[in-house]
């Protein structure tokens, strides 16, 4: 019986480690977002399509759209030790980009909660 509980237990971490691994990125809701964004050593990116980052986005963004054949190339261009903030429309396209962020290196990347749609329907800038 104990080796079963020493088993599961040891699972148990290992899975837990693995989970706290896959995610070196930091989710943060519209105020701490805002306050991030506003520092100058701040990377802003919106990974939405040209088409919805043409129509709104927030000020000071660029566009480098997540699903593009160029995002690789054009990401590798930004500096991998500045903070990187991104977002989306809803936080799908973020999150994805964040975790491809995280392999190619970048240090410190902040996603937009709940992305754009919460951002702007909170009246945000």
């Amino acid at each position: 019986m104990k080796k079963i509980i020493a088993t599961v237990f040891l699972l148990f971490c290992i899975i837990g480690a693995g989970l706290a691994q896959d995610q070196k990125f930091t989710s943060m809701d519209n105020m701490h977002f805002a306050k991030l964004i506003k520092k100058k050593s701040t990377q802003l990116v919106d990974v939405r399509s040209t088409r919805e980052y043409e129509k709104s986005h927030i000020k000071g963004a660029i566009n480098i759209p997540f699903n593009s054949k160029g995002f690789d190339r054009t990401i590798m261009e930004l500096k991998k030790k500045k903070p990187i903030a991104v977002y989306c429309n809803g936080g799908k396209s973020s999150k994805a980009a964040c975790k491809k962020l995280v392999q190619m290196g970048f240090k410190k990347i902040y996603e937009l909660d709940k992305g754009f749609r919460k951002w702007e329907g909170a009246k945000e800038p």
